[in-house]
This record gives C-alpha cells, structure tokens and sequence, in this order.
C-alpha cells in the first residue's frame, strides 16, 4: 500500500533537494543519532527518489519487549515529517523491522521518501519472545 502512495506523490511533485534535502538530513540524523532504545549505524541517502534516506539501527539491550523499539521509531519518524502530508508502513520480519516512509511538504512543493531499518540480535532477541 504505501508503495502506491508513494509512486502516486512522484507523479505528482518534485523530490527534496538542493538545501531542503540537506535540512531534512541534518534533521535525520539529530533525531536518529539521539536515541536510548536504538543505535544508529548508519544514515544513506540516495538517489532513488523512491527511498531517498535509508536509516540503520541496531536495537540497544534496554527494551522489554519489541513494541518499545518498533513505538521508538514510530515516534522518531513522526520528528521528521512535513505538515502538509505524511504516511508509513511497518514490516516485521525475524531477522528485522522495515518502516517505510514518505512526507510533504506543501501541495505545490516536494517531498522526501526513506526506509528505517533496525536489526541486530537484540531485535532478533525481542522478536522471538513476542512472535515464537
């Protein structure tokens, strides 16, 4: 569903760049780079306007239970979306969780698409004793 979404919006608008691209980076990473239950490993951006930021995180040993990372990120993307419009969708999977994202800016104006990524064996760890 958000893949329709999103190649909808590409029809329709233009994709971040130029200083607008570079702000909502610098935003990225305040907002991933910062975090107690996850640890970023590595922010991308790329040239596929389809997934313009590509967000790696590994899961910390703090959490209980997987609901506390998968809400974390949850809450994390909410940082860096446009007011305009905004949608996602969440994917679980044993081996990691993927978030897939697209925000606009205005009607008129652009938007910026990525994935979130978290892995690692504590993730792993979480998912098991949530889903066997």
């Amino acid at each position: 569903m958000i893949e329709k979404t999103i190649d909808l919006i590409i029809k329709e608008l233009s994709p971040s760049d130029g200083g607008d691209l570079r702000g909502m980076d610098y935003d990225i990473c305040a907002v991933f780079e910062n975090s107690k239950v996850f640890e970023c490993t590595s922010i991308e951006q790329s040239d596929d306007v389809s997934c313009m930021f590509i967000i790696n995180l590994q899961a910390l040993e703090i959490s209980n239970h997987i609901s506390e990372i998968l809400n974390a990120i949850c809450v994390a993307r909410e940082s860096i979306t446009y007011s305009h419009f905004s949608a996602h969708s969440l994917q679980r999977f044993e081996e990691q969780a993927i978030l897939k994202f697209v925000t606009v800016i205005s009607e008129e104006h652009f938007y910026v698409t990525g994935k979130i990524v978290i892995s690692g064996k504590e993730y792993q760890r979480l998912y098991r004793k949530s889903y066997g």
